[in-house]
């Protein structure tokens, strides 16, 4: 059989943590990877939808 070419080994964990320490970003914003980056206004949306989604509670 050989390999199969569309099979692609799974992330190692590490390289995900390396990811997520560069840019702080909400555990539920990198979830549904809408995170605007260096956009003032939109992060301005993203500390809004922040205390709508903990602070509400």
């Amino acid at each position: 059989m050989g390999k199969d070419p569309l099979y692609r080994p799974p992330k190692t964990q590490k390289a995900e943590e390396g990811r997520t320490t560069q840019t702080t970003v909400y555990p539920h914003v990198k979830a549904s990877g809408k995170f605007p980056g260096k956009n003032p206004r939109a992060q301005k949306a993203h500390l809004y939808a922040f205390k709508e989604t903990f602070l509400e509670k």
